[in-house]
């Protein structure tokens, strides 16, 4: 493996990212990929407490105990399928960041 080949194997895990106009950052991919898997755990975090709190306001305020549960029940679901959506997305990327190749 001659000089060039390796300089272009090393670029290839750099990027640039501009940031604003004029302001630009190299970031390499493993770095990247590992903010973006943390980034998608935090956003299940998120939701879960969201749903939490959405759990919270319903139960003593307004509503009655049946319809109180069905709402929790039909907005629980959607809050899982998007969290565990989420959680396995962000599995994948940190898979990715430690080296691990999928696919392609």
């Amino acid at each position: 493996m001659n000089r060039v080949s390796r300089t272009r194997h090393a670029e290839s895990r750099v990027v640039r990212v501009n940031f604003f106009e004029g302001v630009s950052a190299v970031i390499s991919l493993s770095r990247m990929r590992l903010l973006a898997g943390l980034g998608a755990l935090g956003a299940a975090g998120g939701l879960v407490a969201i749903f939490a709190f959405f759990v919270f306001l319903s139960l003593p305020y307004g509503i009655d105990r049946t319809e109180a549960a069905i709402a929790m029940i039909s907005v629980g679901l959607l809050f899982l399928v998007l969290v565990l959506s989420h959680v396995v997305y962000g599995r994948i990327l940190l898979a990715a960041a430690r080296g691990k190749h999928f696919g392609l």
